[in-house]
């Protein structure tokens, strides 16, 4: 179909639609508005999946038979003019379980380096049966909550039936794509050294791991970053405790050794000018492979020790001296939580030096 062809074509489809709305509104007299929008929503689900073929086709991509050797794609390996073969149907799924179906030329090399769809690589059509937007919305599913209720949610808000291991499938392919490209993206940074983004004038980076266990059984651990703009105080309404909140969250994941982690960041810590930012304060738990990302990326950074883990090491140093849960641990350790919390954390750790001078 032609450009020109269009006008008169989209008419008559729309007009079909608007026909078939009008004798079920007919037939169905008594209605109500849902029953009303179901069946209006069907109907331009399938004048949609015509809109979207007609105008996905509506390309000299879609038909290079009339065109020269030199308007012929070139083979991405050796640069040799490709040449045609034949007209194979490629089906998308898309909203309401509706099928676009895509004719159009392949081409080869005549070299044997494989062949490619002009059209598709125009349309920018990921692998796969999924429209890029069906696509999109699945692995934002399958990224925010479990793959099961994905499927569901894509059922109510698309009205498409899906399997739970396309949708796992689906996220996954998407999530080591996303992982090769900010991996290259590190490199890159690497080789050319680019001047980093201007960063604000307070910023929280925090790191922490968490051990998860995979289908084999085995445990390893996932390290993530979040870093965020630190606003100023404000006081919580219900706790009348002062607080300091962080906005602009963003975060980054890896399942990988600290050394790795670390370089592997480059990439969020770049984006969100982490080396540039005046002045950054870095919380964590205290886990020994954390102060050594620090280093990396902000070594004049603000070392912040959360207090459950700060008071989980004073625990710890009055049990090893008094046993483990005795009256003269807890006595001890009670006032330097308090002291550590309320007053100074200076004097507690003078304290603690000195408790390993004397014993």
């Amino acid at each position: 179909m032609q450009m020109e062809d269009l006008d008169a074509h989209w008419h008559a489809l729309s007009d079909e639609v608007i026909t078939q709305m009008k004798e079920w509104r007919m037939q169905h007299p008594r209605a109500t508005f849902q029953e009303i929008e179901t069946a209006l929503d069907e109907r331009l689900a399938r004048l949609r999946v015509r809109l979207l073929e007609d105008a996905a086709l509506v390309s000299r991509a879609a038909d290079l038979t009339t065109a020269t050797e030199e308007e012929r794609p070139g083979c991405p390996e050796c640069g040799t003019r490709m040449e045609l073969r034949g007209h194979p149907t490629r089906e998308l799924l898309t909203n309401h379980d509706q099928t676009i179906e895509l004719k159009r030329r392949d081409a080869v090399c005549p070299q044997g380096h494989g062949g490619i769809f002009p059209l598709d690589e125009e349309l920018q059509l990921l692998p796969g049966r999924l429209t890029p937007a069906l696509a999109e919305s699945l692995v934002h599913l399958g990224t925010w909550m479990p793959f099961g209720r994905a499927v569901k949610e894509l059922h109510y808000f698309h009205r498409v039936h899906l399997t739970e291991a396309t949708v796992r499938r689906e996220t996954e392919t998407a999530g080591a794509a996303d992982v090769t490209v900010q991996t290259d993206q590190v490199e890159h940074r690497e080789r050319t050294t680019p001047t980093p983004p201007a960063g604000p004038p307070l910023q929280r980076m925090s790191v922490d791991g968490a051990c998860i266990r995979l289908v084999h059984g085995e445990w390893a651990e996932v390290k993530t970053l979040a870093i965020g703009d630190v606003q100023p105080p404000v006081t919580d309404a219900q706790t009348g405790e002062s607080v300091v909140p962080s906005t602009n969250l963003s975060y980054f994941s890896r399942l990988a050794d600290a050394e790795t982690f670390g370089r592997r960041a480059l990439v969020e810590t770049q984006r969100r000018g982490t080396e540039t930012a005046k002045q950054v304060c870095a919380v964590s738990d205290g886990a020994e492979w954390e102060p050594g990302f620090v280093d990396l990326h902000r070594r004049d950074a603000v070392r912040i020790l959360d207090f459950r883990h700060a008071g989980g090491y004073v625990v710890a140093a009055g049990d090893a001296v008094w046993g483990d849960g005795s009256d003269a641990s807890k006595t001890w350790w009670e006032k330097r939580l308090h002291e550590l919390k309320q007053g100074s954390p200076d004097l507690v750790l003078a304290q603690l030096r000195e408790l390993r001078r004397r014993t």
